[in-house]
């Protein structure tokens, strides 16, 4: 089974306005000017940011659960409501008897494909071992997430693929491929000293008989192969791996669309465990490799905010 190559005829879509009614923090009407541009939000913990953020969650998801449960607690008798314009003309809205995105948006569609929402929590998948035990962290449920809806050949998505040996193998040659060049790549902004080697695909037998998949990182640090990576690198490199397998994953995923597409890259107190020079690399990233993108920025962090807000035309 063949890897579907990227395309490069997509053409971007922007976001030129968020109106928020009775939603979640948002008490009456909330109108939020965007007009197609990176948008940079501070606020802090209860402000209202994150609600903002969860609302554009909704453009990723093709099907969801109503609304209708997110409304303000102060909106006795107001209904929640979503509406998004687009620099193409087209708006959409969303209300509590809706479950899923209308047809006409075909440029929202790729959304659900490359997923570009990413906070803390999301990083955490990379190197977070439950029960913090020494074991290699398994990231294959990760990449069976964010590979789900990878095109392969004949029209059909990595995850229609039914025979798992084939399956498994066409996510190996995915993420062993260019991606694995294009993570390292990113890696690299941060700090050259580290990369991954590869992603070790491999089946173990569960005690109770079943197979089960494991895909885990083999890293290097000074050109050295690094046991348990998770609990050998800091946390600001931790950080930084997973970081760069996200952003690499979407830039791929992307790619691999053949239409238009609402390009955005929304990020939401992303950069908790780093420190500043770490900071101001991930805004070198941003800058080089995410300048066609229309990044939606969320922080509680006002040193971060300001320093942000200087760097970056927003």
């Amino acid at each position: 089974s063949a890897v579907a190559e990227p395309s490069a005829s997509y053409g971007p879509v922007r976001i030129e306005r968020i109106n928020l009614t009775n939603y979640k923090f948002f008490h009456g009407e909330f109108n939020l000017a965007v007009n197609g541009k990176n948008l940079l939000v501070y606020g802090e913990n209860g402000s209202g940011k994150s609600s903002v953020f969860r609302a554009l969650e909704y453009l990723v998801k093709p099907r969801f659960d109503s609304i209708a449960k997110e409304r303000n607690l102060f909106a006795e008798d107001g209904d929640p409501q979503i509406e998004i314009g687009f620099s193409n003309g087209k708006e959409i809205i969303l209300d509590s008897d809706m479950t899923e995105l209308p047809q006409a948006f075909d440029f929202l569609h790729g959304l659900s494909v490359f997923v570009p929402m990413l906070d803390y929590k999301k990083l955490l998948k990379v190197h977070y071992a439950p029960g913090g035990n020494g074991d290699a962290v398994n990231i294959y449920g990760m990449f069976r997430e964010i590979y789900k809806d990878y095109p392969v050949e004949q029209g059909r998505k990595l995850s229609g693929i039914t025979d798992f040996n084939l399956y498994f193998e066409t996510l190996k040659r995915i993420v062993n491929g260019d991606l694995l060049e294009e993570i390292n790549k990113l890696i690299t902004f941060f700090d050259p000293k580290f990369r991954i080697q590869q992603f070790a695909f491999r089946v173990e037998t569960t005690q109770d008989g079943r197979p089960e998949p494991i895909v885990t990182i083999d890293i290097e640090y000074w050109d050295n192969p690094i046991e348990r990576y998770h609990l050998f690198l800091n946390e600001a490199r931790l950080s930084a791996l997973a970081i760069a397998i996200y952003f690499a994953s979407i830039r791929r995923l992307l790619g691999s669309l053949k239409s238009d597409s609402l390009k955005i890259l929304a990020l939401d107190d992303l950069l908790i465990s780093l420190d500043m020079s770490n900071r101001m690399k991930l805004l070198e990233i941003l800058k080089s490799e995410f300048n066609d993108f229309q990044i939606l920025f969320f922080t509680h962090d006002k040193e971060l905010f300001e320093l942000y807000k200087a760097k970056m035309d927003w």
